[in-house]
Formats: C-alpha cells, structure tokens, sequence
C-alpha cells in the first residue's frame, strides 16, 4: 500500500529536497520487490513446517523464530567488530 502511495503521490509533497521520477520508480520497485520476498519467505517457512518439522507446537514456532534472529544478531555483532566501529 506504501508503494502505491509513494508512486501516486509524489508530486504532493513539499520537500526541500528533488527527487527524480526514476528515483520514485526504482523505490516503488524496490518496495514491491521486498514484498515479494516477505511473502516467499513466509510461504517457505509454512512449507517447512508442513513438510520437514512435521509439528506446529508453540516451542517449535518459537523457536522457528529465536534461532534465525540469534544467527542474525551473531553475524552483526561479528561484522560490527571486524568493521571495526564499535570503538567509535
């Protein structure tokens, strides 16, 4: 729906700052492209539990959630020491 917005009314705006059409265009893309990724993902891990964990319980859908974002927050944590901007 954001997307839509942004696509439609980007000539309502009042902002300092010009933004060209393919801008727009490039972020409507983006934007609908993220979704799309969203819903594949969502639609995977449905399958996944349909087809390998083969049990929705609360622990399993919990941890379904907890493990992918602990791997997430590993890898920013190793990537914020080896960029090394954790001392500023």
């Amino acid at each position: 729906m954001s997307a839509s917005v942004l696509a439609i009314n980007s000539d309502s705006e009042n902002t300092t700052d010009h933004i060209s059409k393919g801008k727009y265009v490039i972020g409507f893309l983006c934007t609908l492209g993220t979704s799309a990724t969203y819903s594949l993902y969502l639609s995977l891990v449905q399958l996944s539990f349909q087809k390998v964990i083969k049990r929705e319980t609360f622990s399993t859908v919990l941890d379904m959630q907890l493990y992918p974002s602990f791997v997430a927050t590993c890898g920013c944590v190793v990537g914020l020491f080896a960029s090394g901007e954790c001392k500023g």
